[in-house]
């Protein structure tokens, strides 16, 4: 199935924020000393809203069917 990949707006914060909770639940399976908060969406969109607010920051999402299955961030100077 295809993808569109589209420049990632402040309206892709709250799916990806799914996205990163439900990953770090995984990633608690495995590594249970990882912070449990960060298991809950609201706490994941606090940290991806400050970071796409860092000057510079910069983005796409993976788009299908008006889902968004996947993003990935950088920064120039990283």
């Amino acid at each position: 199935m295809a993808f569109t990949i589209a420049p990632f707006v402040v309206e892709h914060l709250d799916p990806a924020a799914d996205l990163l909770a439900t990953r770090h639940r995984s990633n608690r399976t495995r590594q249970p000393d990882l912070p449990p908060q960060y298991e809950q969406p609201a706490a994941t969109r606090g940290v991806l809203h400050n970071l796409v607010a860092v000057e510079g920051m910069g983005g796409v999402v993976a788009l299908r069917k008006g889902n968004s299955p996947g993003f990935c961030w950088g920064h120039p100077g990283c």
